[in-house]
């Protein structure tokens, strides 16, 4: 089994992204999913980091698809692209189109678990401000199961 920890949208806020890894426990992988990623530098374990909307000047790259175990695939990105604040179909046909089980994005602050009947969908929210959530996948044997964690009762 593996353990990955989500955040997003940060916004210039480290402080906030240690929160969330220290409320998301160990962890083998933590992936920022835009807008701050680079708050998350320097964080332990392995980590993954998305340019969001707000990332003008980075370099980081806007999506990545990610092996997790077995034949279990992650698309991470930050959702701005796909339009996630009007609906998520764009976003689910093209998690279909590269062949990922799961889709993990930010951009909306919302957290969201979803499964539309072709990928599970999931949304940590923002792990920085008042109602401050982070996302846990655990993935064993081809199952996923993920949980928001709210950061308020961290």
């Amino acid at each position: 089994m593996i353990r990955i920890g989500l955040v997003s949208d940060s916004h210039g806020s480290p402080a906030s992204v240690r929160r969330a890894l220290h409320a998301l426990g160990y962890v083998h992988l933590l992936v920022h999913l835009g807008d701050g990623a680079g708050d998350a530098d320097g964080c332990e374990p392995r980590l993954i980091q998305i340019k969001g909307n707000c990332d003008i000047l980075s370099s980081l790259p806007r999506e990545k698809i990610e092996m997790l175990e077995g034949n279990t695939a992650a698309l991470f990105c930050h959702g701005d692209a796909w339009n996630v604040k009007w609906g998520l179909d764009r976003l689910s046909y093209h998690a279909q189109q590269v062949g990922v089980q799961v889709a993990c994005f930010g951009h909306t602050h919302q957290s969201l678990v979803d499964h539309d009947g072709h990928v599970l969908l999931v949304n940590p929210g923002s792990c920085r401000g008042y109602d401050a959530t982070c996302a846990l996948l655990e993935v064993d044997r081809g199952v996923i199961r993920p949980k928001i964690i709210r950061l308020n009762n961290a």
